[in-house]
Formats: C-alpha cells, structure tokens, sequence
C-alpha cells in the first residue's frame, strides 16, 4: 500500500477511532477510581493496526480482537490489541486490566492459553 493510500485510509478510518476513544473516556469518567479496561476491539482499531503495520490481522475462528485501554490522565487514553476468544470474558477488575496491558506492551508473545495462565499465575501471586 502506497503511504498515499495509507494515510487515506487512515483519514478514513478517523471518526470511528475517534469513536471508540471517546467511549473510553467516558467509562473512565463513570469510573474514576479505574485507569484500565479491557473490551472488544473496534473494528477501525483493527484496521488501523493492520495499515500501520503493513499486514493482515486474521483471527482463527472462535478468536476475537479485544482492546486494553490505559486511562494515562487529563482525558487521554491509550491502548493495544491483544487476541482471545470470542467468548472471552471483559469483566476484569482494573488490577488484572493493568496487568494484562503491561503482558502486551512489554512484548510477551504467548498463545492466548498460555497468555490466560500467565495473567491468573500472576493474579493469585
């Protein structure tokens, strides 16, 4: 994809994103005592990561994408895609939130099952 097309693309994909961050700010304003969350991925999200990494982002079947997002302050937040299935629970307290934002920012790679076990090993530690 030219940087032409993918800057068009991502011009495209603007007021969506800008969607998804604004339904992230106003969680974190319903819950100021929380700055993580984790939630379905947007499929603009999805699509911005797959230009911006200049390949495809396809999910074997029963695999969804979903966002951990990081409230930082002042209204801004910030997030990354993490896989699991499509059943998955979002539920999460704001602890195992941050936890599993952390897993994927400092760039474990591990299978989801092991990604899960990870983060409940952790959680019970």
């Amino acid at each position: 994809m030219t940087n032409k097309r993918r800057a068009a693309e991502l011009k495209r994909l603007e007021p969506l994103l800008i969607k998804a961050g604004r339904a992230d700010q106003a969680f974190f304003e319903r819950r100021p005592d929380r700055r993580f969350r984790i939630r379905r991925a947007h499929s603009a999200e999805v699509r911005r990561a797959e230009i911006e990494g200049g390949r495809s982002l396809a999910l074997t079947p029963g695999s969804a994408w979903y966002a951990v997002v990081h409230h930082v302050g002042g209204g801004i937040v910030v997030g990354v895609l993490t896989v699991n299935s499509d059943r998955a629970e979002v539920d999460f307290s704001d602890h195992a939130a941050e936890l599993l934002f952390r897993f994927e920012t400092e760039g474990l790679d591990l299978p989801a099952e092991e990604r899960l076990a990870w983060l409940l090993a952790v959680m019970v530690s």
